[in-house]
């Protein structure tokens, strides 16, 4: 079946405020041409990063400024 995986970040990173985190992934089957990004806390939405981006397998993702702090491993 179509999936998508994502390569990068895998779990565990920490990221600063005001950086670049690079996102990556591989699609596999017919995924469509644009995907949505969202960043996860424990299985629940904490943050829609995009709603749309073409699915070319990498997304430059500015991380606000004043993005709260957290320590969970699902970045």
């Amino acid at each position: 079946p179509p999936h998508i995986a994502v390569l990068s970040p895998n779990g565990g990173e920490s990221r600063q405020r005001g950086t670049i985190c690079e996102i990556a992934w591989d699609s596999f089957g017919s995924t469509g041409s644009y995907v949505r990004i969202e960043l996860y806390k424990a299985g629940v939405l904490n943050f829609k990063i995009i709603g749309s981006t073409a699915n070319d397998g990498a997304y430059e993702w500015l991380v606000p400024p004043d993005h709260p702090l957290g320590s969970g491993k699902n970045f």
